[in-house]
């Protein structure tokens, strides 16, 4: 790696990026003060989120209490909106669980069947750039007028049929909702539902008689709801099993994971079929070893789901397209700025991931001679000492970069977070920082206060490698942690175009 004066500079540099050809689909629109309608139903859904205070004085008790209520109320919101479980198996439901490449696997799935014929609907989560990506239509998200509409509209039945004052469902909650009823008003031929938290008390949990369903990899995550050991994770994973529905995994990693997921199964009388982590198909359009494991558990889940339907597997030549065209942005995904910054961006907050990220990384830029940066952030609730540890081992950065994971000092609606204050998520960063210098780590560090002036650092940085007369080449950038760190990334780079 090349040795480059790193300097701090104030100066703002405006990025020339065209968005469109990475994300693989339609750029969204920025939110703007000028489409008021969009603006105030974004500000509705954002009503709906628990504030810090709130969370913070939670007990352990009391959030087991309100997980195991949960699905109780949104079956009772469902039923005041009029979605039965008529209307729910008429989706078709591919659902799948896991702590690692769930999003993925379930991209994966949704890109087989649209390559086969099928209209598909799509509900993931978190977005990237804008609430409404959560919600796809035949791999889009739904048009913003729709959305707007959908949105008030639930909304406004929900508040008339309240029975309570704070009688409504949580920020996932009512998003869940609104994406079963856009599904069944599209009247799509299979609805593809990413798991938003954990499995049995997950909002997306009310349906009955999904047609198939899945759990990828599973890790240490959000244990303070799941559960301290890798057998009650697992537990609350396989919740998402029925009666009568077939279940697909991948080989487990930790513990009795596996063990649990097939007993799970078991006490159910349905099968659990272990796919296989071999590659068996030549090209695919999310990079990264880890893919081939979820590629795997995708095809397997497709192919139950046309022989429960259609009576036969996704013919060949769709799974192949359907692999190899995939679009998932934010994961092991590489972005050139220019011809001296290159963005390496994986969404990545698990001990594994955070080493598969790395190793990505790794490989990637083995023959590269520009200087490596970190440019991270963690959400609330993490080992941060192992995942920096993790991030440091074998990987010599020249410079690393704390920020917030937010777009600009003055974000937008899409971005807003009740659940941490500005203050909090500044203060997580010098507390990232003093892990990192602990441990005597050589990298100059910096922290900024906002995503925006990350880039504009790093982009005044590659303009001066650009115009110096030494023989530097540039900065290959690691952006991971948080996938909103991620999305803020995307979502800037597109507002530059």
């Amino acid at each position: 790696m090349s040795t480059v004066l790193l300097q701090q500079t104030t100066c703002r540099v405006v990025l020339r990026f065209n968005p469109s050809r990475h994300l693989g689909q339609a750029p969204l629109q920025a939110v703007s003060m000028t489409d008021p309608t969009y603006d105030e139903a974004i500000l509705k859904l954002n009503s709906l989120q628990t504030n810090a205070q709130v969370l913070a004085e939670l007990t352990a008790s009391s959030k087991n209490a309100i997980q195991s209520s949960r699905l109780p109320l949104m079956r009772s919101y469902a039923a005041r909106v009029g979605i039965t479980q008529h209307h729910l198996s008429s989706l078709h439901v591919v659902h799948v669980s896991g702590t690692k490449g769930k999003g993925s696997v379930c991209a994966f799935v949704e890109s087989i069947m649209r390559e086969a014929g099928y209209k598909t609907g799509f509900f993931s989560s978190p977005h990237l750039i804008e609430v409404r990506e959560r919600i796809k239509i035949r791999g889009q998200p739904i048009e913003r007028e729709k959305f707007t509409k959908e949105l008030l509209d639930l909304y406004d039945e929900l508040w008339k049929l309240r029975e309570g004052e704070k009688d409504m469902p949580n920020y996932f909650g009512f998003l869940t909702l609104l994406a079963y009823r856009v599904f069944i008003s599209e009247r799509v031929d299979v609805a593809v539902v990413e798991v938003g938290l954990g499995g049995t008390y997950d909002s997306t949990n009310i349906i009955d008689a999904p047609t198939v369903c899945g759990v990828s990899a599973l890790d240490y995550d959000h244990m303070a709801v799941l559960g301290d050991t890798i057998e009650q994770i697992a537990s609350n994973k396989a919740g998402i099993f029925k009666k009568e529905v077939p279940a697909f995994t991948v080989r487990q990693k930790y513990g009795n994971s596996l063990y649990v997921l097939r007993t799970t199964a078991n006490d159910l009388g349905i099968p659990l079929d272990v796919v296989s982590d071999s590659a068996e198909w030549e090209q695919l359009g999310l990079d990264g070893d880890h893919q081939v494991q979820n590629a795997n558990l995708a095809v397997a889940l497709a192919n139950c789901w046309s022989n429960r339907i259609a009576g036969c597997n996704v013919p060949e030549p769709a799974i192949k397209a359907g692999l190899r065209n995939v679009h998932w942005p934010g994961r092991c995904q590489t972005i050139s700025v220019s011809r001296s910054l290159r963005l390496f961006l994986d969404g990545a907050h698990t001990p594994d991931s955070i080493f598969l990220s790395k190793s990505w990384f790794e490989k990637k830029t083995v023959h590269s001679t520009a200087s490596r940066v970190l440019l991270c952030s963690f959400t609330s609730g993490r080992h941060y000492d192992k995942l920096l540890s993790l991030l440091r081992e074998g990987l010599q950065f020249d410079l690393v970069i704390f920020c917030p994971p937010t777009v600009a000092e003055e974000s937008d609606s899409d971005y807003f977070k009740a659940s941490s204050s500005v203050n909090e998520e500044v203060q997580r960063c010098y507390q990232l920082r003093d892990i990192w210098l602990a441990n005597c780590s050589t990298a100059r560090t910096l922290i900024f206060p906002s995503i925006s002036e990350s880039l504009n650092y790093l982009k005044q940085l590659s303009l001066s490698t650009e115009n110096s007369q030494t023989s530097a080449t540039g900065f290959d950038v690691l952006v991971t942690g948080s996938l909103y760190l991620v999305g803020g990334c995307l979502k800037i780079l597109e507002s530059f175009n």
